[in-house]
């Protein structure tokens, strides 16, 4: 497993601990679920219709 050091303002910060609380997983597993599901997002494909 990578570690990487990033800098969050602490707002941000807040609002994710409180989200990891709310969910009950520990910040760090928030972080990565949140990564990945965004990753996930950006490279899904969309079927066009053959129009």
């Amino acid at each position: 497993m990578s570690r990487l050091i990033l800098k969050l303002p602490e707002t941000l910060h807040h609002k994710l601990a409180n989200l990891a609380k709310s969910e009950g997983v520990l910040f760090n597993q928030y972080i990565v679920y949140v990564l990945s599901c965004q990753i996930h997002k950006s490279y899904t494909v969309d079927v066009l219709s053959e129009k």
